[in-house]
């Protein structure tokens, strides 16, 4: 797990709260999902965008949905 993703975690109590209580396979995904990309911000970005995910949907991943928020974030930036 990345810095990033360990850092929101812990900042996140109630989103690592859900991140714990998922399947060991499906932390590893979102660990990856979170992790694969070399640029530190963009970690950065997806660790948010992640941990607001299993807050709103109370734990329950949808990936679908993960995706298009990620999508959303990275098109409000553009606009800035």
């Amino acid at each position: 797990m990345s810095e990033e993703l360990s850092e929101v975690l812990h900042q996140e109590q109630e989103g690592s709260r859900w991140f714990e209580k998922l399947t060991p396979g499906k932390q590893r995904t979102l660990i990856h999902w979170s992790d694969n990309v070399k640029n530190p911000e963009i970690r950065i970005k997806r660790a948010l965008v992640l941990v607001r995910h299993l807050v709103m949907q109370r734990g329950e991943v949808d990936f679908k949905l993960l995706n298009e928020q990620m999508k959303e974030e990275n098109q409000g930036n553009r606009r800035l």
